[in-house]
């Protein structure tokens, strides 16, 4: 069955002078096209993996430099060792880097890149699933991928719940004192909105032991202290530098002093301190369990 074609019209004759096009069709702006290309880009797993180095390499900038809410000596000393570099580190949010900006930022577009190729890969891999031939080695290694990533998840609401039901506090304990735990106790306190105290707590510091190497550097600080629960004697330890001594949630810790014992005087010079007095200066923490 033969069927004719049809028929083309020729397109008219510009006019003389000018030159005649297709007419356009509104298309989307330039921001829009922007926005919708940024978004195709952070969906990609390729943009979370990149996001998720970031944050490892903070976190090692978090293990080398001194952080305030765990060492705040430690942050001065550094500031005073350091005039040039510490002020920038502190504009950059690095001795807090677990709540700066940039963490914050980088974090939340992790979060943002995974949901979003989540919300893309869980309906796709579920309807193959409900097809039996499409069930194969590479169906259950794109699930095993899907679990991997929503785990991510899981890490946030723990993140979350410890940062809103729990707290990090430091004090300086004197040898043969004693600390109360107790918000007005701490000389500073960083706490959650649904932070517990433990008041019947109390942390008694027995004696303190500083030991050096032959060469000055510190070799271990050893704090004897003693828990007490209203009253009544539960936990005895000998307490190092980042060892903890925990009871009803709350631990508490040494954190490292740096130094050198200093040789014929005792005036501590830039980034160095001298023989550590007798006392135990606690960093204690609540996760909210």
């Amino acid at each position: 069955m033969l069927v004719q074609a049809p028929v083309r019209h020729p397109l008219p004759d510009a006019p003389l002078g000018e030159d005649w096009r297709p007419p356009r069709t509104s298309g989307r702006g330039w921001p829009v096209r922007l926005l919708d290309q940024a978004w195709r880009e952070l969906r990609k797993m390729r943009t979370a993996i990149i996001l998720l180095v970031i944050l490892a390499a903070m976190a090692m900038v978090g293990t080398l430099l001194p952080q305030i809410p765990q060492n705040p000596r430690a942050v001065m000393l550094y500031v005073l060792a350091h005039p040039v570099t510490a002020p920038w580190f502190a504009r950059l949010g690095l001795f807090d880097i677990f709540s700066s900006w940039l963490f914050i930022a980088v974090a939340t577009l992790m979060y943002v890149s995974i949901g979003a190729g989540l919300y893309v890969r869980v309906p796709a891999a579920w309807r193959r699933t409900r097809q039996p031939e499409l069930r194969t080695r590479a169906l259950w290694a794109e699930w095993a991928s899907i679990v991997f990533h929503a785990a991510f998840f899981l890490l946030l609401i723990g993140v979350v719940y410890g940062k809103a039901a729990g707290f990090v506090g430091n004090a300086a304990i004197v040898e043969g004192d004693s600390f109360v735990e107790a918000r007005a106790n701490f000389d500073n306190l960083d706490e959650g909105l649904i932070a517990k105290h433990s008041p019947g707590m109390e942390v008694r510091v027995d004696s303190f032991r500083a030991e050096y190497w032959p060469s000055g550097t510190p070799r271990a600080f050893v704090t004897r202290v003693r828990v007490y629960d209203q009253g009544r004697l539960v936990s005895t330890r000998d307490v190092r530098v980042d060892h903890y001594v925990a009871y009803g949630g709350v631990s508490c810790t040494r954190p490292a002093t740096g130094g050198r014992r200093p040789s014929g005087s005792s005036r501590p010079t830039a980034g160095c301190s001298p023989t550590p007095p007798p006392s135990f200066w606690a960093m204690c923490r609540s996760r909210g369990v």
